[in-house]
């Protein structure tokens, strides 16, 4: 399939999770995206090795956080501010928990360059590869740390993200337990999860209570093809 016929699949698979990007978003997605499954082949980045699958599975899935990130305001000095329809920036802070092969930071920021990303990764050979894809996207303002999500990460980190994200990394609970030490007092802390959220939720309930948090919105949404399911859980 010709690269122009991915982008219109793209773009027709992100109208349906009501997010949409210019083409040229898409095609430094698409060059991350098979830098990714090119380094692959090398060093064990992700289980999905077809391109189409991960297409969908991985850009499409990262992708659909965009409306989500535009409906939860940035509280910057007091006064809040959302995403505008002239196409300015708010300047929020994202933080990438667990992000493996960059996964959704990097295309979250090939597609909002006015937001600050730190890409957090407990493995070293990821870190490496986050690093290397950064340099060769030229992408500014995003960063790959070497580190769990602990009281151990870097103190500059506390108190500081007005959005904190983990990609079916973590259990909930532990997700909680320390993210949030680094969102900001008005920050929120987003899950993305597949079918068996609600479960998991349950689980959660108590450790989420005792930490002062509240389930604010639970989003179920399918993939635009395989229609695989999905959920974002916010918590604030």
């Amino acid at each position: 399939m010709a690269a122009i016929d991915y982008t219109k699949k793209i773009q027709e698979g992100l109208q349906t999770l009501g997010a949409t990007v210019p083409d040229e978003v898409i095609a430094q997605s698409m060059e991350y995206l098979d830098f990714l499954l090119a380094k692959n082949k090398k060093v064990n980045l992700t289980g999905i090795k077809d391109r189409k699958e991960a297409i969908e599975k991985h850009l499409i899935d990262s992708l659909a956080l965009l409306p989500v990130l535009d409906r939860i305001p940035v509280v910057n000095d007091g006064t809040s501010q959302v995403r505008n329809g002239n196409g300015k920036g708010y300047n929020g802070c994202l933080m990438d928990v667990g992000s493996g092969g960059g996964l959704p930071g990097i295309p979250i920021k090939c597609a909002r360059s006015d937001i600050k990303v730190t890409l957090v990764e407990a493995k070293a050979k990821k870190v490496r590869f986050l690093k290397e894809a950064i340099q060769k996207l030229g992408l500014k303002g995003v960063k790959a740390y070497h580190h769990f999500l602990d009281p151990e990460c870097p103190v500059d980190f506390l108190g500081r993200y007005d959005w904190i994200v983990s990609r079916a990394s973590l259990s909930i609970t532990d997700f909680a337990r320390n993210a949030i030490l680094y969102k900001k007092e008005n920050g929120t802390l987003i899950l993305m999860k597949g079918p068996k959220v609600d479960d998991e939720l349950e689980e959660a309930a108590p450790a989420i209570q005792r930490l002062g948090l509240k389930i604010d919105q639970r989003i179920r949404f399918q993939l635009p093809f395989s229609k695989a399911e999905r959920a974002f859980v916010i918590l604030r």
